[in-house]
């Protein structure tokens, strides 16, 4: 039986991000990549329209030089009554931003780099719900 393949998206500011993301979720996954709040939007606008929501978001808080931006999206996805799956894949968790996260809608928190290993079932763990 073959494997349906997990639409994500992922919210990210730097290629080496997005390319690492794919390269951790490997082949079943399809990374659709917004690099700011307003092209991620567009995206989720898109599949709306088209019936084609990403089953899971994948975002980073640093999106700039501060973490506003990824809580900001967070605060929009909630207001805007989203309900896709977010992960946090970070570089800075502090036990305030993870409790911020989870408080603001985030599924889950992991670390970039040190957690990669996580993502990927965490992904398949989210989507299977």
């Amino acid at each position: 039986m073959e494997k349906k393949i997990i639409n994500v998206l992922l919210i990210e500011d730097t290629l080496s991000g997005f390319i690492r993301c794919k390269e951790i979720l490997g082949e079943n996954c399809d990374v659709k990549w917004g690099r700011n709040p307003s092209e991620a939007f567009n995206l989720i606008i898109a599949g709306k329209a088209n019936n084609n929501l990403p089953d899971c978001i994948i975002l980073d808080l640093t999106l700039t030089s501060d973490k506003s931006d990824g809580f900001k999206i967070l605060f929009d996805l909630k207001r805007e009554d989203v309900k896709i799956p977010v992960i946090i894949w970070s570089k800075h968790k502090s036990s305030e931003d993870q409790l911020l996260a989870i408080e603001k809608g985030a599924s889950g928190f992991l670390e970039k780099f040190s957690e990669d290993d996580l993502l990927k079932l965490e992904v398949e763990k989210l989507v299977k719900r």
